[in-house]
């Protein structure tokens, strides 16, 4: 009995050994179906949420060359003075919009698409505030005109001068400029 017995121990350590090779087995393949599993999640999060590109690098700095060639062009036309830009302007907005456009270029060679946002807000602002007193100080122009030339025989020359002035293609830019730094920041690309 004694023989009989050392063979069951040895069948049983015979499985044991079984066992552990088994479960050290399928502890492997559960590690590989994990790592597997976690390799599909980050791929897949990956593609919901795409990164920034050198599109983003190139709207960014796209938006920036607009703002320095807008400060520089034409936004209104007046008569006897000509043309003024929104740098000549006398105001300081030109060197404000110079300034950020200068840093878009920057922010966006070092990939930090969030101040693109913030900078094209600031133009787009920055413009509102110049466009509605602009024609606040119109209004204003027009009345003192209006009451300043009653009865007066010159008044048709007055109101062709009224006419004459004009906006320019210098806003366009410098919209289109503002336009292109805030979708830099947003603008994602769905195939990376």
């Amino acid at each position: 009995m004694r023989g009989h017995g050392n063979v069951d121990n040895q069948l049983s350590d015979e499985e044991k050994l079984r066992a552990i090779k088994e479960r050290s087995a399928f502890e492997k393949q559960k590690k590989s179906a994990e790592e597997a599993k976690e390799s599909k999640r980050y791929t897949k999060q990956k593609k919901l949420t795409p990164q920034f590109t050198k599109v983003n690098q190139s709207i960014a700095i796209a938006g920036a060359l607009f703002l320095l060639i807008g400060v520089f062009s034409p936004i209104v036309q007046l008569p006897i003075v000509g043309n003024i830009n929104f740098y000549n302007q006398g105001k300081g907005d030109g060197v404000i919009v110079l300034a950020i456009a200068v840093l878009a270029i920057v922010f966006a060679l070092t990939k930090h698409f969030r101040f693109h946002f913030y900078s094209g807000v600031v133009v787009l602002a920055d413009l509102g505030y110049v466009i509605l007193n602009f024609t606040m100080k119109m209004d204003e122009v027009k009345q003192q005109v209006n009451s300043d030339m009653a009865g007066n025989p010159f008044r048709g020359i007055a109101d062709a001068a009224m006419l004459s002035i004009q906006l320019q293609w210098g806003w366009t830019l410098l919209l289109i400029g503002a336009g292109l730094l805030i979708t830099s920041a947003f603008y994602r690309d769905k195939s990376v």
